[in-house]
């Protein structure tokens, strides 16, 4: 080894040959060449859904109807007939392929080529086979019911009817029955956004559906009678997609794309391997030895390399002479300086860049030491540095990976395929129609990226004279707090994320009723904070409408007069206020408050003891009248919080309201930094507050929550397709005077009652000359006949229009105005606009009735393309370039007010679309309508997509990929930009991502590569694959199933697999006789040419966000479940504190969510319209899973004083039928069952796990139930596990979870599967489970677990056992008790460290307290730095058992002989392998030394798997097979 490292290091690889190492590396894998003279052994590895795959040319009907319902039914029409949909014509069967191509010829001519490039992305995917499933349960939910249809490969619902005879149509729709129809129990209405509607559906005609198959004769034939049908009669038609049950068996399974899979090079400090299985006692030797013996160049198989390249053979002779020198695979060998920047000068140099940065970084290891080795000239050096400070400057880092598509940036490290292609769908669509419009790309681009990403921050505009201030920052005396405004510029305090600057920048107003305790709470908690350094200013207002809260004002304020009196300096008010609001909660406890004030008086020995002899307030503190005039002049209520005038997001809680400031103080900063860098605030500001007030336009005089609501919403009125540019250019508008010639920023449409106040108000406004920038049209809110006597009040609306037409229309607002003044209340009508219109010069009658005439027939035109949008409205509202305002009468600011807010805010909104059009020149004439056609599509923006606040860079990129620019090219370019360090998991995914768009659409490609400045280790230990990439066919013209693929992983390296799968989806082990936790291929038996492992898509999660509509807060513990069409329960879970977030289990398909348990009983969902609704419905019809937003109100029989979660009265109700909390959880008896929950990874701890049941079931009398968490086991384990719960008479049930994706998952699997064991203990149960005991695997019991399960708790949600201590601590192992000593010392104050190994959760009080939340919540800020929670299962509950209380298991509980002497060992109940940190014993070895049972415990279990398998072979042998094929399962 010595001398090839010595040969290494002094002749290093040329760059050239370099260069070839990855060219060729990277060719050779993509082509699939054989890379080595040995026998390398793959592994291959798939995902498979659990249903079948349906017809991709079904898959491209669902794609047409998404782009245009009408392609959908003109594909339906062309399809080459078959007698089975599945491609099988007359003249015999066509496969797959064959029929794909001939699907996508008759789709290319119903699409353009960039939809046809976005078309293929979507079949590569199947993103559009879960909606063809979800079609297919329906379909099946009906067979299942009404049996005369099972024989039925067509069939069609008329009504409640269905028939196979498609020529009973016409009857059924004649006379509502005909001879042969059937007639379900139940209705199987419209499913919006599944179904497949011909022309428009009207709810009040009846409806005809279809089910049948794309390409099949009889389906064809019954579309075309109905079609035939619908000319003389009026009906809905819809299509279902149907397969019956013989076709659904010939189908073969769905092979899914989108995810990835990592195999890691894991560590072996302790073995981990199962030898039992592997046949190996020493499996770390015999790999040792393995990798000593391979040769040098055994990656790389050179005569077929030789002979695939014939024009490199002497490159090949060099590059084979220079791999003899060098030594394998060897991590210890990869030289870390420079590390990142010769890989990226590797990528740069290659021929195919975009391809060596995806193979370089998914196989790493394999290439780190070869790029390592390499030498880089300065040349190359000063570039790559000079790049790096330009991204810098841009505040570019290598800690970014944002994917700019259409300029928009998407953040790469959460992005996925089916994200991508989400976004990519809604981009694509939103471009065609800006470039309908003849916009030059550019624009386009500009306007894809202008949608606001957050809704505008409305202020109410405090005033200094209006608060008064607790704490002044300008004359805080504190060396850690800079005087230095600029200081603000720079990156925050990291423990607290706020600058300490001695300015006030930030002002947080509490408006505070000093009689409520609530209300003095949640203000003391801010001012403990402050005194404690926390740089704010605290300002109160002051709520005093009750005699009591007038009384503790006065007795404050005189005190504060006395102090000041009597005290040289007087005390700061926040000192002041601290300390007497204070006393006074802590004085008062249960009684009032003010009952404690003379206490409080005369402990102090001041004159007056006495409430009733205190003196009014004086002026100079604040009288009561003038806290109060300004409490009703800005209409805050008590308990409100604000900071510089943003409402803070209310809550019950103070803590987590005080944690929605901070991130309000996060966000505030981006609005401060440029008024700081433009010295708009100096360090000589003195009054911030008002600087700020007055630079944001979007300030109120007053709280007005009805108003902020309606500007902060995302509510358009869209323009349809009808409303073109014909259309609109015909309107007529009111303008500012003399401002009619002039280019408008806003189009308003005022929908109106025609109230004569508020349309005076918008027209007074509308004549002062800053309207000069916006017109007005005046439409009617009531489209049915007005009460207006003479016309109706599109004609009303049409006078107004006319009114503005007259050739001295600057003249128009002026005399509108007047005649407003002079006018009485009421409503408009004809006759007093005409009465304006004849005191204008050039009015004539029949001038007017021309205007008059015209304008009516334009404005009918507009109002029946979009008013039937607003036919259910009752308050008019305002249309401003598309964005809806409704004018509600909860409004408490006038419309004089609110109008020009309303065009401050949509000035800053319609700036970008603005920006993008002057560029291009527009002509005057057409500018107004094409800024309204354009902000309309901008309006159509989702938020989701993205913004273009951070444009891509401009510096040179690392390397470009040009589009194809030849006139033969019909495709859009579609530029892409990446910015990314090439030592990143995010390009290990990016990068396959980048070949995929690649291969599909006319991409222009910049990639900037950034690299870290220094390593401490080699940043990449994983192999990577993506299995995204184009549809393959076998020669028979089948599709190949999609499969992970890896040929090239070191023979002897011990790697752990894991799937990178989306967050919506639960993957699980389902086919592989291997520990997939543990792989060394060496090992695999001779015969085995590769590892192959399948994994199912078990289910797809239905998550969603509860929210209760009567407090605003998330009914923390609330019960929901998802129930079928057929009322079958699918899953239940709770609701958590954090995002009101609940998680269910589902597949495609039609559901209904619902409330479950007690919450079913004090709780009612809320529907759109306000109405009470028992469930939701909900449908599952992508890979996207589900996403449901539940609204909840408390029912009121229940109503209480506890809040959302206060069972109080129900509890009440219980216990009048004698119910109580142990009967009604089943917690007694002998024959209860006893709740076990444990998991494992890896065979050699499913071993132990199935031992540890073993000894549960047989020292247990009660029934044993034991639940595993299925996300981390093997199919083998899976599939004995059942037989052997019916063996040894136990039950067995899987349960599984994911990880939500708003808290901070772990990367390492042991942390992950840490996590799992403490995180979710609260959702991961049914819910009738209310307590849980968990063992570790690798435990052995030795008492009944009944003892452990009585045991009280004394309140407390889990018990657990401390690390043996005192008299039973093993002193060998004193050095290793890390919480003897240092932080865990003094933050444990004298409580013990407890193990996780086993413990005791009352799950029901865990999830009655929220503890399960808070859990989560202290995790989710710990877990930001990797250096906390080391050991995270049990650092969690230990850290918080301050807050959480811990009830200390007696230590027989647990033994251990790590941390207990031998001695202790008699008296244990459980006995665990834990890791020795001193011997390292392998656990194996540990078992059979520890534990005398060990050896018979596990005869056992393999003389019942022996037993097992044997009857497994003989029912095979008797059946002559396993059962079902493939596509059935």
């Amino acid at each position: 080894m010595a001398s090839s490292s010595s040969s290494s290091s002094s002749s290093p690889c040329p760059l050239l040959l370099l260069s070839l190492i990855i060219t060729l590396f990277v060719v050779a894998t993509d082509a699939g060449a054989p890379l080595t003279d040995s026998p390398i052994k793959p592994v291959d590895i798939t995902l498979k859904a659990p249903w079948p795959a349906y017809p991709l040319q079904a898959e491209i009907s669902l794609f047409l109807y998404s782009h245009s319902p009408h392609s959908f039914w003109k594909y339906l029409e062309n399809l080459p007939l078959s007698e089975n949909g599945n491609g099988s014509g007359a003249s015999g069967s066509v496969s797959e392929e064959e029929s794909l191509r001939v699907s996508l010829g008759i789709a290319e001519g119903l699409l353009s080529q960039t939809d046809m490039g976005l078309l293929a992305l979507g079949l590569d995917l199947h993103y559009h086979n879960p909606a063809i499933h979800l079609h297919q349960q329906l379909s099946q939910s009906i067979l299942d019911e009404l049996e005369e249809l099972q024989n039925c490969t067509v069939f069609v619902q008329v009504g409640t009817h269905f028939t196979c005879d498609g020529s009973q149509v016409s009857q059924l729709l004649d006379t509502g029955s005909a001879p042969e129809s059937i007639s379900p129990t139940k209705a199987f209405a419209l499913q919006e956004g599944v179904d497949h509607v011909y022309d428009v559906f009207d709810p009040a005609l009846p409806t005809v559906v279809l089910y049948g198959r794309v390409g099949q004769a009889l389906t064809r034939g019954i579309h075309g009678d109905i079609v035939a049908l619908s000319a003389s009669k009026r009906f809905n038609y819809i299509f279902r997609h149907f397969y019956s049950k013989e076709t659904v068996s010939t189908l073969p399974p769905l092979f899914v794309q989108g995810w990835g899979v990592d195999l890691t090079l894991k560590s072996v400090e302790y073995k981990v391997m199962d030898e039992s299985v592997d046949g190996s006692d020493n499996v770390e030797e015999a790999a040792d030895s393995a990798k000593k013996s391979k040769s040098s160049s055994s990656h790389f198989h050179f005569p077929s390399l030789k002979e695939e390249f014939p024009g490199l053979l002497t490159e090949l002779a060099v590059f084979e002479s220079y791999l003899k020198e060098e030594p394998n695979y060897d991590p210890s060998l990869v030289r870390l300086s420079d590390l990142p920047l010769k890989t990226i000068a590797s990528i740069a140099r290659s021929p195919r860049p975009l391809l060596a940065l995806r193979d370089i970084s998914q196989n790493f290891p394999l290439l780190s030491h070869v790029i390592s080795s390499q030498s880089i000239s300065e040349k190359e050096r000063d570039h790559f540095y000079s790049v790096a400070m330009e991204l810098a400057k841009s505040r570019f880092s290598h800690q970014h990976s944002i994917l700019w598509v259409n300029n928009i940036p998407l953040r790469a490290d959460n992005l996925d395929s089916f994200d991508l292609y989400d976004r990519l769908q809604v981009q694509l669509k939103l471009s065609s129609a800006f470039s309908s419009l003849e916009l030059p790309q550019e624009a386009v681009l500009q306007l894809l990226s202008s949608r606001s990403a957050t809704a505008p921050s409305l202020r109410v505009n405090f005033q200094g004279e209006q608060l008064y201030y607790l704490n002044d920052l300008r004359t805080i005396e504190n060396p850690q707090f800079s005087s230095n405004i600029k200081d603000f510029l720079e990156e925050p305090h990291p423990m607290v994320g706020f600058h300490t600057l001695s300015h006030n920048i930030y002002t947080v107003t509490s408006v505070v009723d000093p009689s409520s305790k609530e209300d003095l709470t949640s203000v003391l908690t801010l001012a403990s904070m402050l005194q404690r350094g926390l740089p704010l200013r605290l300002s109160v207002i002051f709520d005093l409408r009750s005699e009591e809260a007038q009384a503790i004002y006065s007795a404050y304020s005189y005190l504060v007069e006395e102090f000041s009196k009597s005290r040289s300096p007087p005390p700061e008010n926040i000192q002041f206020f601290y300390t007497f609001f204070g006393q006074l909660l802590q004085t008062a406890g249960p009684s009032s408050l003010l009952e404690a004030v003379p206490a409080i008086l005369s402990g102090l020995e001041l004159p007056i003891t006495s409430t009733s002899d205190l003196p009014l307030p004086s002026s100079s503190s604040g009288s009561i009248e003038s806290r109060l005039e300004v409490f009703y002049e800005l209409k805050v209520s008590s308990g409100m919080l604000f900071l510089n005038g943003l409402l803070v997001p209310p809550h019950a809680d103070p803590q987590q309201q005080l944690q929605s400031l901070i991130q309000l103080v996060q966000s505030e900063r981006d609005f401060l930094v440029p008024l700081i860098e433009n010295d708009i605030i100096t360090s000589d500001t003195s009054d911030i507050l008002s600087v700020l007030m007055s630079e944001s336009p979007n300030t109120l005089p007053l709280y007005d929550k009805a108003l902020m609501t309606q500007l902060s919403s995302d509510l358009f009125l869209p323009l349809p397709e009808g409303v073109d540019d014909s259309l609109l250019s015909k309107l007529s508008y009111f303008h500012a005077p003399f401002s009619s010639d002039m280019r408008k920023m806003i189009t308003h449409w005022f929908v109106t009652d025609f109230s004569r106040v508020q349309v005076c108000d918008l027209l007074m406004k509308m004549s002062e000359s800053t309207a000069e920038r916006s017109q007005l049209l005046i439409l009617p809110l009531d489209l049915s006949p007005s009460k207006v006597v003479e016309k109706d009040s599109l004609t009303l609306s049409a006078a107004f229009s006319a009114l503005s037409q007259f050739a001295s229309a600057s003249r128009v607002l002026p005399q509108l105005v007047s005649n407003c003044a002079s006018g009485d209340e009421g409503v408009w009508t004809l006759q007093s606009v005409q009465q304006i219109a004849q005191s204008l010069p050039g009015y004539s009658i029949s001038k007017w009735e021309d205007l008059l005439s015209m304008n009516r027939v334009v404005l009918a035109e507009l109002v029946e393309a979009v008013g039937g949008l607003w036919e259910k409205e009752e308050v008019p509202f305002f249309v401003s370039n598309g964005k809806i305002t409704q004018l509600s009468p909860s409004l408490t600011t006038p419309l004089s007010v609110s109008f020009p807010i309303i065009e401050e805010l949509e000035l800053e909104r319609v700036s970008s679309a603005v920006s993008a059009l002057e560029a291009l020149e527009i002509p005057r004439e057409q500018w107004n309508v094409l800024l309204l056609q354009v902000q309309s599509l901008v309006n159509s923006i989702p938020e989701w997509l993205g913004s273009g606040v951070l444009p891509p860079p401009h510096s040179e990129p690392t390397f470009h990929l040009p589009a194809n620019i030849s006139e033969n090219e019909s495709r859009t370019i579609l530029p892409i930009h990446l910015l990314i360090n090439p030592l990143s998991k995010s390009t290990q995914l990016l990068s396959s991502i980048l070949m995929e768009l690649v291969a599909h659409f006319n991409v222009d490609l910049s990639v900037h590569l950034l690299g870290e400045t220094e390593l401490k280790e080699i940043p990449l230990k994983n192999f990577h694959r993506d299995v995204f990439s184009p549809l393959e066919f076998f020669e028979d013209g089948s599709a190949k199933p999609s499969v992970a693929h890896f040929g090239n992983i070191p023979q002897s390296e011990l790697v752990t697999t894991t799937i990178k799968a989306r967050q919506n989806w639960l993957v699980t082990s389902h086919k592989s006789s291997h520990d997939l936790d543990n792989i060394v291929l060496d090992k695999l038996p001779l015969e085995e040419e590769r590892l192959s492992a399948q994994f199912l898509l078990e289910s797809l999660l239905v998550e969603g966000s509860c929210t209760d509509v009567s407090t605003g807060e998330h009914p923390q513990g609330l019960e929901v479940m998802l129930k079928r069409s057929d009322g079958i329960v699918k899953d239940d879970s709770l609701v958590m504190s954090t995002l009101g977030y609940y998680q269910l289990k589902a597949l495609p398909g039609l559901f209904h969510l619902s409330l479950a348990g007690e919450s079913a009983t004090g709780f009612h969902i809320v529907g759109p319209s306000g109405t009470s609704k028992l469930s939701l419905p909900l449908s599952v019809s992508s890979f996207n899973g589900g996403f449901s937003t539940m609204k909840v109100a408390k029912n009121s029989l229940l109503d209480g004083e506890g809040g959302a979660d206060s069972w109080g009265v129900f509890d009440s109700v219980l216990d009048l039928f004698g119910s109580s909390e142990e009967e009604s959880t089943g917690q007694e008896g002998e024959d209860e069952t006893i709740h076990v929950f444990s998991l494992a990874s890896g065979h050699l701890y499913e071993r132990f796990l199935k031992i540890m049941m073993l000894s549960v079931v047989k020292n247990t009398k009660n029934p044993v139930k034991f639940w595993l968490l299925s996300n981390f086991l093997s199919p083998a384990f899976k599939d004995v596990a059942y037989e052997l719960a019916e063996e040894f008479g136990f039950e067995v049930e899987l349960v599984t979870y994911r990880w939500p994706q708003w808290l901070r998952e772990q990367s390492e699997k042991q942390r992950i599967i840490w996590g799992y064991k403490i995180l979710f203990l609260d959702v991961l149960f049914p819910l009738n489970v209310k307590r849980i005991i968990y063992v570790d695997a690798d435990q052995v019991v030795r008492a009944d677990l009944k003892e452990l399960w009585d045991l009280d708790l004394e309140g407390a949600p889990y018990g657990l056992t401390p690390f043996c201590s005192g008299e039973i601590m093993n002193e060998e192992t004193k050095g290793f008790r890390f919480w003897d000593s240092g932080f865990w010392k003094n933050h444990l104050r004298d409580r013990p460290y407890h193990i996780s190994a086993l413990y005791v959760v009352d799950i029901e009080l865990l999830r009655e307290k929220g503890y399960g939340d808070a859990l989560r919540g202290v995790y989710h800020q710990m877990s930001s730095d990797p250096n906390s929670l080391a050991n995270l299962d049990q650092d969690l509950p230990n850290y918080l058992q301050h807050e959480i209380p811990i009830f200390s298991l007696p230590s027989s509980w647990l033994w251990c002989q790590t941390w207990c002497t031998d001695e202790s060992k008699a008296e244990a109940k459980t006995i665990d392998l834990c890791n020795n940190p001193l011997t390292k014993t392998p656990k194996l070895e540990a078992a059979i030394s520890i534990l005398p049972e060990w050896p018979g415990l596990d005869a056992e279990i393999q003389a019942a798997e022996e037993k097992i398998q044997r009857l497994h072979q003989s029912s095979v042998s008797v059946n002559g097979s396993e059962g079902e094929s493939e596509g059935n399962r």
